[in-house]
């Protein structure tokens, strides 16, 4: 073999590897950097605070990494938490804050599992699936009651993800698992009826019939409206239809209605002043 094509074969092989080197540092860069800007902002005040967080936005992945990361450290904790709850749903992937939190409910420091319950809460419906996968891989129900407990301890936000936690396993093809989440919801405190309302418009027909029971279960005066709104012609299943209109008839004790949405409209036009402002989806 000629000289030259060792020569060129030596210099492929280099330019291959500075490549891969490059691109290696370039990989641990991002993260680094995402590190940094974090703790930065957990020392910054004011209009800075608002800069970093642009910077941070730049590039979601790293943010949803970085934010992970913060959360585990307890240093930067704080600043991490304040991230996610000024962030909108779509500035960075929920899934590793979420698998992050969820590694900490089995942790030993007390701090850690009450922090993990306290990120669920903020990220609220962006942590559902991951929360779900959390506490499905729990060996036992205390285990996942305390995690729960931990979510809740976090006031309203808590109250609304967890909520929506129980409303996805109305998804269930298990019937006992259904009925635990709907006593389960039925006991939580006032901001566990967004998410109930919310459902009535879910494209699965196991959370659209489920959601009215629930809400007749907690006496749910705010939903009244959009439960006569999902009497409408955009219900295709006449099952939902008929919980529905048993919802009305249970929550207003007004009888002979049944799931006629013209004949719903007009009572709640001359009753809707006996009513609490309505919650609507």
């Amino acid at each position: 073999m000629s000289a030259p094509i060792l020569l060129q074969g030596k210099s492929r092989s280099v330019l291959v590897l500075i490549a891969v080197v490059l691109i290696g540092g370039l990989w641990a860069w991002r993260p680094m950097r995402t590190k940094a800007l974090i703790r930065s902002y957990a020392r910054a005040v004011g209009g800075e605070k608002q800069s970093i967080h642009s910077d941070l936005r730049a590039h979601p992945a790293s943010f949803g990494r970085g934010i992970a990361w913060g959360i585990r450290t307890k240093e930067f904790r704080a600043a991490a938490m304040d991230l996610i709850d000024e962030s909108a749903a779509d500035e960075f992937p929920a899934a590793p804050v979420a698998g992050a939190a969820a590694d900490m409910f089995r942790s030993d420091d007390a701090e850690d599992r009450e922090a993990a319950g306290k990120v669920f809460a903020l990220l609220g419906q962006r942590g559902t699936t991951e929360l779900q996968v959390a506490l499905s891989g729990m060996s036992d129900m205390e285990s996942r009651s305390a995690a729960l407990g931990h979510i809740l301890e976090a006031g309203d936000a808590g109250q609304d993800a967890v909520a929506r936690y129980y409303i996805s396993l109305f998804r269930s093809p298990e019937v006992a698992v259904r009925k635990r989440s709907r006593l389960q919801l039925r006991d939580l405190g006032p901001s566990a009826s967004m998410p109930l309302i919310e459902g009535l418009r879910d494209g699965n027909v196991w959370v659209r019939l489920f959601c009215p029971h629930t809400l007749a279960d907690r006496g749910e005066k705010r939903a009244v409206l959009a439960l006569i709104q999902g009497l409408g012609d955009s219900e295709p299943d006449t099952g939902v239809k008929v919980a529905i209109g048993d919802a009305l008839l249970r929550i207003t004790g007004f009888a002979g209605r049944a799931h006629h949405p013209d004949l719903w409209r007009a009572w709640w036009k001359d009753n809707q002043h006996k009513y609490p402002p309505q919650i609507l989806p």
